[in-house]
């Protein structure tokens, strides 16, 4: 016979064993990582995959050659920007030494990618990108580029891409260019570099020498860990380095390979082995700007009360403008009565949702108010400017605050008008002697004299209105470093 201990244990393990058989495995999801030179891809080449939407993803990337900063934003689901540094080791920013000393060569360039298609079943992601549009051209390129993913959960997750590209993206010349055929303009791309940048180059778009380019991204079973292999269709002959500098960059093989380790949600470690003989390695940061939490704490909407005071005597002026600037966001408040009338003038600092403005001035002055007002008017002011007013029916406030009617709306109590504000100064709560002090930094990228160039300082400003449209004012900034 079976102890009574262990055929209890066993039956507890039974549903526990058959749970474990009944859930399938699944491969680690294959989120998109970034390229050497900013943007979702493999290494050298773009794939055409997107981030999540709101993804902001800073990167440094670095080889014999070259060191990339890049700022990648998935500005919207179907289009991916990019803004990127690069700074060419051991050429000089110019042949000057007093004009720019040891400053290595710099420059800038902007990316986007536009997403054609989205992956379906059959049907791959299709996107179009542009490297490089707005510069010297030191990069700029065009492709289209497919990207289809294979999942199985015992070998992991791939992602294969095929694309072809034209400029850097094409030199390797491995096909004939298809647009060459629509017109002969398209057959020839102007090959120098852009002295000045700042321009755009669609001149040179799809033009010129094309070549076909690859690869795949394979997830494995561990999380973290994923490799990348690429077929390059750049063979590096029109790089900076090769045309201004006599650098060698002669890929000794087409193919490069890397891996990716990803530290949580927050940073991927990238190293590769590219042209048969420069290793890369690279760092990336992200965050999602639709996942970050929000800290706007806003003060909820009081109920309105029936404890109003008796006569206009009664009214606590300042406590008024206090509950108006902290409830309905209007600072630097006028207030104004002509018989069954109060008027208010500020600056709305908090909404930039006028109907919630107004809902929540609309309690104060409500519950503030002695029952022979019975209509509240609002005036913003901007820089000494008094803009349209906005009327607003204590009664029908009443009915919209208490859901007297279905579907009540505070635009069923309010109306614009075109008036200034009428009647007596009840009181003035605007600040006309206004004085601060504020940090102030200037930084800039890509300067002869360094990459980097920034300084810090305190800035002091003090200002007055002499009337209620003139004003008078004046700073003082003190460079500290």
């Amino acid at each position: 016979m079976i102890p009574i201990r262990k055929s209890l244990t066993l039956s507890l393990m039974g549903p526990a064993l058959v749970w474990a058989q009944e859930v399938p495995f699944e491969a680690p999801s294959l989120q998109p990582s970034q390229s050497d030179f900013g943007g979702v891809g493999l290494m050298q080449m773009p794939t055409g995959r997107m981030a999540p939407e709101g993804e902001f993803n800073f990167s440094v990337t670095g080889s014999d050659e070259y060191l990339f900063y890049n700022v990648t934003l998935q500005l919207m689901p179907w289009l991916e920007t990019t803004i990127r540094y690069t700074s060419v080791r051991d050429l000089l920013y110019s042949k000057d030494p007093s004009f720019s000393g040891d400053t290595n060569y710099t420059d800038k360039g902007i990316d986007f990618k536009i997403r054609l298609l989205k992956e379906s079943q059959y049907i791959p992601e299709l996107s179009l990108g542009v490297r490089d549009f707005a510069g010297t051209g030191l990069f700029d390129g065009e492709y289209i580029a497919a990207t289809k993913r294979y999942s199985n959960s015992e070998l992991g997750t791939f992602d294969f891409t095929f694309g072809i590209g034209w400029g850097s993206l094409g030199t390797r010349d491995n096909i004939s260019n298809p647009t060459c055929k629509l017109s002969d303009r398209f057959c020839e791309r102007p090959s120098d570099y852009l002295d000045t940048g700042g321009t755009t180059n669609f001149d040179r778009a799809f033009k010129g020498p094309t070549a076909l380019f690859g690869g795949v991204e394979y997830q494995t079973l561990h999380a973290p860990l994923r490799f990348k292999l690429e077929y390059d269709s750049n063979n590096y002959s029109e790089d900076f380095p090769v045309v201004r500098g006599g650098v060698d960059m002669t890929p000794h093989t087409p193919w490069n390979f890397g891996v990716l380790y990803r530290l949580g949600h927050m940073a991927d470690l990238r190293l590769s082995y590219e042209r048969g003989d420069t290793l890369v390695a690279g760092v990336s940061l992200y965050t999602n700007f639709n996942d970050m939490p929000s800290f706007w704490r806003d003060t909820p909407t009081p109920e309105v009360e029936d404890k109003q005071p008796e006569q206009l005597s009664d009214v606590d002026w300042e406590r008024v403008t206090e509950e108006l600037d902290k409830i309905a966001g209007y600072q630097n408040t006028q207030l104004y009565v002509e018989d069954n009338t109060v008027s208010v003038v500020g600056e709305q600092k908090k909404y930039r949702e006028r109907n919630e403005a107004h809902e929540k001035a609309a309690v104060v002055l409500y519950n503030e108010m002695p029952d022979n007002i019975d209509t509240f008017t609002i005036n913003e002011r901007s820089r000494g400017l008094i803009g349209d007013q906005t009327v607003i029916s204590k009664e029908k406030y009443r009915d919209f605050a208490e859901v007297n009617y279905i579907n009540p709306n505070i635009e069923d109590a309010t109306s614009t008008s075109s008036d200034k504000p009428q009647g007596k100064p009840a009181y003035d709560g605007f600040e006309r002697f206004d004085w601060g002090f504020s940090p102030k930094l200037a930084q800039t990228l890509g300067n002869p004299e360094e990459f980097y160039l920034f300084s810090v300082g305190l800035s002091g400003s003090a200002s007055y209105w002499l009337t209620d449209n003139l004003e008078i004012g004046g700073s003082l900034y003190w460079n500290c470093i």
